[in-house]
């Protein structure tokens, strides 16, 4: 079956046929150290040059570490938002001073911003105290789906929403 798509044998590592590679797989783990070095022969195979070497477990305790670093901040600046609330819970958008030179937060250039109403595509410039990309969206009234790298941000307006109906 190999050989019917042009694959030479040879050249293949030494792999479990197809359908009995889960024989070896227990629900204990150790699949990580069974296919340690799977992703290299798969690279260097078709001529990559980057491999990402993260666990699913570093990746989720690298954004952990990242939402704690800031969470103080992010609690100040909803606390913010709260105070300037016109009290119809909605967020606005208001036009603010633009980010000043070497300002610690970047510019947040086209997020999708999502409401109850939908989505819109939209850029925001931080206040000049703001350090990360979530103290400017509480400022607007949403919060990002991620600490650092942002594409989507929810309104806080539709996730107390989401809170009270479940």
């Amino acid at each position: 079956m190999i050989n019917d798509v042009g694959v030479d044998i040879d050249d293949e590592p030494y792999t479990a046929p197809p359908g009995e590679e889960g024989f070896d797989i227990s629900h204990e783990g150790g699949e990580y150290e069974a296919f340690e070095g799977l992703s290299e022969q798969v690279a260097s195979l078709l001529h990559i040059r980057y491999v990402d070497s993260r666990t699913r477990h570093d990746h989720i305790e690298l954004q952990t570490e990242q939402w704690h670093s800031q969470i103080d901040r992010l609690v100040d600046a909803y606390l913010d938002y709260c105070v300037h609330d016109h009290g119809d819970g909605m967020p606005c958008i208001a036009n603010t001073a633009p980010a000043i030179a070497g300002s610690d937060c970047p510019l947040l250039t086209g997020i999708n911003l999502i409401d109850l109403f939908g989505c819109e595509r939209m850029s925001l410039q931080p206040q000049p105290l703001h350090r990360y990309p979530n103290e400017t969206l509480i400022h607007h009234g949403y919060m990002g789906c991620a600490p650092l790298f942002l594409m989507v941000a929810i309104s806080i307006c539709t996730l107390a929403n989401y809170c009270q109906c479940h």
